[in-house]
C-alpha cells in the first residue's frame, strides 16, 4: 500500500471516528437537554397549579371541591395533573389522554392556603422523541456528506503531504550525496598532504630541493582544499537561501577581461591561447563578486579541458534586452548523455577531459549564479574541436 493511500485512509478514518463520537455525543446531549428543559417546565407548572389551588382552597375550602375548581379553571392540555392530600388520597386528576408509560413525571409536596397537598404533573416524551428523531435523521444525512468531504480533504492533504515529503526526501538525498561527495573530494588532497609529509619525515635529513618539493605539493593541495571549501560553503549558503544577489552597477566587460588576465597563467602552463571578443561599455546590474566567479569558473573549465597547446574563446555580446557570454574550448567535447549531468555537483567526466584538481563544482556554481541573476547557463555546442557554454543574462538586471 502506497504512502499516499495510507495517509488518505488514516486521515479519513480519524475524521470518521471523530464525527461518529461527535454525533453520538450530540444525540445524547440533545435528549438530556430536552428532558432537563421539560423538568423545568413541569416545576413551573406545579407553581401555577399551587397558585390556583390556593385561591380555590381559600374560597371553597380544602378538599375535592377545591381541586375540582382548580382543574376546571386551569387548562394545561399537554400536561396531566393529579392532586393528593397529605395522606395520599387522590383528590382529583386530569390526565388529558396522556399515556403514563410514555411520560415524564414530576411530583412535589406544596402548601396551598396553609393546606398540604402532593401535586403530580406528567408530560409526554413524544416531543423529546420527535426532536431526537429529527436530529438523528439530520446526522444520518449529514454524515455521508461529511465523509465524502473528508475523503476529498484527505486526498488534498495527502497530495500536499506527499509533495512535502518528496521535497524533503529529495533535499535529504541531495544533502547525503553532497556530504558523501564532499568527503570523497576532501579525502584526496588530505591524503596527498599526509603522504608527502610522511615521506619527507621518513628520513632524518633531506635536501633543500626535497623540502621545497614537499612544500610545493602541500601548498598546491592547500590551495585546492581552500577553493573546494569556499565552493562548498557558497553552495551550502545558496541551498539554505542565505546567499542572495547583492545588486550593484558595474561594467561586465571589464570583469570579463580581468578574469581573462587572471587565468592567463593557468592557460600558459598548458600552452593554451585565449582569444577574447568583448563588447565595450556593457553596464550591468548584478552581484559583481558572483559575476566574476561565473566568468572565472567557465574559463577555468575551458582551460582545464582544452588540449595542450589548444585554444579557448571568450565573447560578450549585447543582444537587445539580453547579454550573451560564451566560453568555448577545442577539447574533445561532452557526450549527449552527460550534457546536463555536468552541471550536477561533483561530476567530473573521465575520458578526454582531464582531472587536475577540480572538484566538479565549478559548472554547478556557474549555473546557480546565472539563474540567481535571472538568466541561464547551457551547453550549446559540444563536439570534437568545439565545446561552448553560453550564459544568457538580462541586460538590465532588476535590483532587489
Amino acid at each position: 500500500m502506497s504512502l499516499r493511500t495510507r495517509l488518505i485512509l488514516w486521515f479519513t478514518g480519524t475524521i470518521t471516528v471523530i464525527l461518529v463520537i461527535f454525533s453520538v455525543t450530540l444525540l445524547w446531549l440533545q435528549r438530556r437537554v430536552d428532558i432537563a428543559t421539560l423538568d423545568e417546565e413541569m416545576k413551573n407548572d406545579v407553581v401555577t397549579v399551587t397558585g390556583v389551588l390556593a385561591t380555590e382552597t381559600r374560597e371553597i375550602g380544602p378538599g375535592t371541591a377545591a381541586v375540582a375548581g382548580m382543574l376546571d379553571e386551569l387548562r394545561l392540555p399537554d400536561r396531566g395533573i393529579a392532586v393528593f392530600d397529605a395522606a395520599g388520597t387522590l383528590l382529583g386528576a386530569q390526565w388529558n389522554g396522556l399515556d403514563h408509560t410514555d411520560a415524564r413525571r414530576h411530583e412535589q409536596m406544596v402548601t396551598a392556603a396553609g393546606v398540604p397537598y402532593r401535586i403530580v404533573v406528567i408530560a409526554s416524551l413524544k416531543e423529546v422523541a420527535h426532536e431526537t428523531a429529527m436530529l438523528r435523521r439530520a446526522v444520518i444525512v449529514a454524515m455521508p456528506i461529511a465523509l465524502v468531504l473528508t475523503a476529498i480533504g484527505g486526498v488534498i492533504a495527502a497530495n500536499q503531504a506527499n509533495d512535502l515529503l518528496a521535497r524533503l526526501n529529495s533535499a535529504l538525498a541531495q544533502q547525503r550525496r553532497f556530504m558523501a561527495d564532499a568527503s570523497h573530494e576532501l579525502r584526496t588532497p588530505v591524503s596527498v598532504v599526509r603522504t608527502a609529509a610522511d615521506v619527507t619525515l621518513s628520513k632524518a635529513t633531506r635536501s633543500e630541493d626535497e623540502y621545497r618539493d614537499t612544500m610545493r605539493i602541500v601548498g598546491e593541495q592547500a590551495t585546492r582544499l581552500s577553493r573546494m571549501v569556499e565552493d562548498m560553503f557558497l553552495l551550502a549558503r545558496a541551498d539554505a537561501g542565505q546567499r542572495h544577489v547583492m545588486p550593484a552597477e558595474f561594467y561586465l566587460d571589464e570583469v570579463v577581461l580581468e578574469c581573462v588576465r587572471s587565468t592567463q597563467l593557468l592557460a600558459q602552463s598548458k600552452g593554451v591561447t585565449i582569444t577574447s571578443e568583448v563588447a565595450a561599455d556593457v553596464q550591468f546590474s548584478g552581484d559583481e563578486t558572483l559575476a566574476r566567479q561565473l566568468v572565472t569558473n567557465l574559463l577555468d573549465n575551458a582551460i582545464r579541458y582544452a588540449p595542450r597547446d589548444g585554444h579557448v574563446w571568450v565573447s560578450l555580446v549585447k543582444d537587445g534586452a539580453s547579454l550573451h557570454l560564451s566560453v568555448s574550448d577545442d577539447g574533445p567535447g561532452v557526450s549527449l548523455a552527460d550534457r546536463e549531468r555536468i552541471f550536477d555537483r561533483f561530476v567530473k567526466l573521465d575520458p578526454g577531459r582531464t582531472v587536475d584538481g577540480g572538484a566538479g563544482l565549478g559548472l554547478s556554481i556557474a549555473r546557480w549564479v546565472a539563474e540567481a541573476h535571472g538568466g541561464t547557463l547551457q551547453l550549446t555546442e559540444s563536439g570534437a574541436g568545439r565545446t561552448t557554454f553560453l550564459a544568457t543574462l538580462p541586460y538590465a538586471h532588476p535590483a532587489g
